[in-house]
């Protein structure tokens, strides 16, 4: 099993050895509550029967577990000013228990940009960790996946770090998704983290045959008709005993697609 590890700077920890940050964690354990509390079922309308919704869907629970999460490292509120001279400013306004001594390095804002060429604001903000993969491994840092965005403040705007190398601090390129004053909680998901090996690949294109589609007709069969596709909120999804661990074990031994 490979391991990555994510570090930050000896100011941001205790002398105990406690973080004063929220720590990165794995993306299984940051569920959001909408899909939790999601039914498998949306309610029949007049058109039609009733319709399963994306608690069915594997590949969509798939994408969220996968990796880790970079949460908002404190409470802060950040706030789009003018100043008296006509410029503008963003004024950042840091949790109570962050003092005055060596407040710069906790500022999320590193800088911003207006007019940028996919948003009107970018801005440049402090992960306050690096990120360390073994060699030969990167990663692949994007919005959190299938959250409601009415939980996320920022859009995150993807980039791939070779992480095994380049051991920078990671610094986010968020846009604001909301009017400000922008209000973040401790721990609100600010982006995702996808380890991967870095490979070579060959691009082939192939028409598939009568006898290939049905393959695929038998292998989605069984894919969806297995019971054990409900979410389980207590199940390790990487057990293959548990939960979605379980239905995946069993879509192998029922069909080649392995």
């Amino acid at each position: 099993m490979e391991t990555i590890k994510f570090k930050s700077h000896g100011r941001y920890w205790n002398d105990d050895g406690t973080c004063r940050l929220a720590e990165p964690i794995p993306a299984k354990t940051k569920i959001p509550d909408w899909f939790k509390t999601l039914g498998r079922q949306c309610p029949a309308d007049d058109a039609g029967p009733s319709e399963q919704t994306v608690k069915m869907c594997p590949p969509f629970l798939e994408a969220m577990v996968h990796g880790y999460v970079i949460p908002a490292p404190f409470d802060f509120q950040l706030d789009f000013q003018q100043t008296n001279d006509g410029k503008h400013q963003i004024v950042q306004d840091l949790s109570a228990d962050i003092g005055d001594v060596d407040r710069d390095h906790w500022n999320p804002v590193l800088s911003y940009r207006l007019g940028a060429p996919l948003k009107p604001m970018v801005m440049y903000c402090r992960s306050f960790w690096q990120i360390h993969t073994p060699p030969g491994f990167s990663s692949l840092v994007v919005e959190p996946f299938n959250h409601n965005i009415d939980e996320l403040p920022f859009k995150v705007l993807s980039q791939l770090v070779e992480s095994d190398r380049d051991h920078t601090d990671l610094v986010l390129s968020l846009v604001p998704r909301k009017p400000f004053p922008i209000a973040v909680k401790k721990g609100t998901p600010l982006a995702q983290v996808l380890p991967f090996g870095r490979e070579e690949w060959n691009l082939e294109r192939v028409g598939l045959g009568k006898e290939v589609i049905d393959d695929i007709s038998n292998f989605r069969d069984a894919y969806w008709s297995c019971e054990n596709r409900e979410f389980d909120e207590g199940a390790d999804t990487t057990d293959p005993q548990q939960g979605y661990g379980a239905f995946h074990k069993l879509v192998k031994v029922q069909t080649r697609f392995q």
